[in-house]
Formats: C-alpha cells, structure tokens, sequence
C-alpha cells in the first residue's frame, strides 16, 4: 500500500478557482444568482453589471488582483511624488584634492 500524495507548489497561497479566490467566486456566484432574479423581474441590468464589474477587477493573477494592478497605476503615476536626483558622477573627495595637486604641479613645471 505505497500512497502518493500531491500537493501545491505554495503551501501558503489562498484556495484560488479558476481565475478568482473562493472568497470572490462566491460573491459572484451569489451576485450572480441575484442579478438574474433581479433581471427577470423587473428587467433592471444594473445589478448584473456590477457583479460582471467585481468579476472583472477581482481576477487574480500571482497573488494580485486587476483592482491591486489598478491601484498601484494611480499610486504611482497620479498620487505619490516621485523623487529623482539629477547630477553628475563626482569622484570621491580625496582623489580629486590628489589630482587637483598633481596637476598644479604639472602646470607649474610647464610654466618654467
């Protein structure tokens, strides 16, 4: 009785099915079922869209999410100050004093 046992690559990645989290299929599921209710009665789509919109923004790709993708666009490029410093490459302090001394004295003797 030799038993293999399979498991996942991440032992601590979330449940995920298909393209979403279970916590999120289940939502749609459920926002799905109440859409259709809600379409057949009173012929209102604005509950299918949505859940059709949380669908969407809920698809899960390497532990992210479309809606994390989203936020950190506008993190990035509308809300957060990018920082930059511009110059140029200045060599260490010591060095310079050398060759600043060195080339004095080349100076020098080139002027007698």
């Amino acid at each position: 009785m030799n038993k293999q046992y399979i498991y996942p690559q991440n032992m601590r990645a979330s449940a995920t099915l298909w393209l979403w989290s279970l916590k999120d299929f289940a939502i749609i599921v459920v926002g799905a079922l109440f859409s259709a209710m809600v379409l057949a009665t009173t012929k209102i789509l604005i509950p299918a869209v949505l859940t059709a919109a949380f669908a969407f923004l809920s698809i899960r790709s390497d532990e992210t999410t479309i809606l994390d993708f989203i936020k950190y666009a506008v993190r990035y490029f509308i809300s957060t100050q990018q920082y930059f410093e511009w110059g140029l490459k200045s060599k260490p302090i010591n060095k310079q004093k050398k060759e600043v001394s060195v080339d004095v004295q080349v100076q020098k003797k080139a002027k007698e």
